[in-house]
């Protein structure tokens, strides 16, 4: 054996020593909840040591793609590794996509690894509802029925959902529900007998992880009441309108009549002056 394979033994056996056989590596992803458009972070810590050589190799691999090598990403626009105080370093995976979730990623110091999956969970994933989702209210007034009808076309995971109405709580039914990928699609629904008017505010909260209040919009209910106000309004305006009329033509007959009466009177007085007048001519 010559002396460069001796030298090449030598100092693989050295890097396998520097390392403890009881060395463990593990990773975990931060923060608890990924979301999509967010950044996450893996971190490897490594156990048996209280501080990184950093003359050691350290890696990330996604699937059997390597991405990241001692703290050169691939893609820095995607990923950056940061070496954190003591025995930990972590990749951060900026902009989460759905390609980043649901594949195995490995941490490596030296020889050691963790090799796992990120797959998504009802505690770890969530896909909150969309800003323009809208709780659509309804209600027919000649059966007393109330619905109130949710659809989301994309959520993770599945929703709890909860109407409240002043002193009242309602929960909502799923009527249909699809699976495509990563996400559900939607349907839920409530129905009841509540008597709703239109000025009783309708809140719905929808518990994912967190939980999300989902604005609501009557339709029925506040179109029947607008048109019985706008009815109503046209009715008590006919009638302001037909008392003014008739308060006026009285009015004026009363004038009139009035006027009418006076001259009569003036001139049934000035007849019976012309008439005294004559007699009193005649006499003398």
């Amino acid at each position: 054996m010559g002396l460069t394979e001796r030298c090449i033994i030598w100092l693989m056996l050295s890097i396998v020593k520097s390392v403890n056989t009881k060395t463990i590596v593990t990773w975990n992803v931060e923060p608890n909840i990924i979301h999509i458009g967010k950044n996450m972070s893996l971190v490897c810590t490594v156990y048996g040591v209280e501080n990184l050589n950093r003359s050691l190799t350290r890696q990330w691999s996604k699937g059997h793609e390597l991405i990241c090598y001692n703290g050169h990403p691939r893609d820095p626009l995607k990923y950056a590794e940061i070496l954190l105080n003591g025995n930990q370093f972590k990749l951060q995976i900026n902009n989460v996509t759905d390609s980043d979730l649901n594949c195995k990623y490995q941490c490596r110091y030296s020889f050691k690894t963790e090799t796992k999956k990120l797959g998504i969970t009802s505690d770890n994933f969530e896909y909150p509802p969309e800003t323009d989702t809208k709780a659509m209210v309804y209600t027919n007034k000649s059966e007393g029925n109330l619905t109130i009808d949710l659809t989301f076309d994309k959520i993770f995971p599945l929703p709890n959902c909860t109407a409240f109405i002043e002193d009242s709580s309602f929960r909502f039914d799923a009527v249909a529900t699809t699976r495509n990928g990563n996400y559900y699609a939607v349907s839920l629904r409530h129905q009841s007998s509540y008597d709703l008017i239109c000025s009783q505010q309708v809140i719905v909260v929808c518990q994912c992880i967190k939980e999300y209040i989902i604005p609501t919009e009557k339709v029925e209910i506040c179109k029947l009441e607008e048109n019985r106000r706008s009815r109503n309004s046209a009715v008590l305006a006919a009638y302001i309108v037909t008392i003014i009329t008739v308060t006026a033509v009285v009015s004026v007959l009363i004038y009139m009549y009035s006027k009418r009466k006076k001259r009569k009177e003036k001139y049934e007085s000035e007849y019976k002056s012309n008439i005294t007048s004559e007699e009193r001519k005649t006499m003398i």
